[in-house]
């Protein structure tokens, strides 16, 4: 890589360092909440700190000759302000393959580049670690309309080699909305922009995504959620990945939830099926 492109990369980091910490300094300042912060009344306390671990299983040919198998273990660390938050992801991937396919972000996509082997192998290790940051625009208990912004930078912490990252780093920029429609049902749409690091040995295209969702309070302690999950491809020529995902969350107890999600792949470029099981606790 010349030069230049490290050039770039170094600003952007140092960008994206700068946009945080101001987040955070305007945070500290601030006295409204948040998701855990977000549906609490304005002075109702909130977790100054969350986890989250989850199990995610996906299976797909991902529009190659053969299905792969992945297996992505993130464990998150995030830190709530009144008006944002910072997390830390940490992720473990275990990958069945023929050498066609790789990860990005979590996301298993389907690699032209000459790695193909002509008997499974199951790879695993360090996935890339992403740092992600998120700041409230709009949080409007009155008209229970909440919108903010992000960014997040996936760095180059897998092995590039074994399929289970591309060894480059990764920026996302989206815009998130959520509508409380009334005690129990809320809608949910999502826009995302990912600038996404090129390989030398590989064409890559930026990343345009979208999510739209609906959920509903079925219990007092009980969330079901339908989403419909949309992107362009990352390789030339490839199908946009389409996916729906159906989900449930559990409240065990005060600031602590189970969930689990279905996903189900409806174009070439998706996951066919995908499954994940996970808890998140504030504290």
């Amino acid at each position: 890589m010349d030069c230049k492109s490290y050039k770039i990369k170094y600003y952007l980091v140092i960008l994206s360092a700068v946009f945080w910490l101001s987040i955070v300094q305007a945070n500290y300042c601030m006295g409204l909440t948040n998701d855990f912060r977000t549906e609490k009344s304005a002075y109702e306390e909130f977790p100054l700190w969350g986890i989250s671990a989850s199990l995610d299983f996906k299976s797909g040919d991902y529009g190659a000759q053969t299905t792969t198998r992945t297996i992505y273990m993130p464990f998150e660390l995030s830190r709530y302000f009144s008006k944002g938050e910072l997390s830390f992801t940490i992720p473990y991937i275990e990958q069945e393959s023929e050498g066609q396919v790789k990860v990005i972000g979590g996301k298993p996509f389907r690699s032209k580049a000459d790695r193909q082997t002509q008997t499974k192998t199951t790879e695993s290790g360090l996935g890339d670690i992403i740092l992600k940051g998120e700041y409230d625009l709009w949080a409007d208990q009155a008209d229970l309309f909440f919108a903010s912004v992000s960014g997040a930078v996936k760095l180059p912490t897998a092995d590039e080699d074994n399929g289970l990252g591309t060894g480059e780093y990764d920026f996302t920029f989206g815009v998130n909305n959520k509508r409380l429609l009334s005690e129990k049902w809320k809608i949910y749409a999502g826009f995302y922009y990912t600038f996404i690091g090129e390989p030398s040995n590989e064409k890559m295209d930026n990343e345009l995504a979208f999510d739209l969702g609906v959920s509903c309070h079925v219990l007092k302690e009980v969330e079901a959620r339908f989403f419909y999950e949309q992107s362009t491809a990352i390789i030339p020529g490839d199908a946009d990945p389409k996916s729906v995902v159906l989900g449930i969350s559990y409240e065990l107890e005060k600031n602590i939830k189970l969930f689990g999600d279905l996903s189900l792949g409806l174009s070439e470029g998706s996951t066919d099926i995908g499954v994940s099981l996970g808890i998140n606790a504030g504290f």
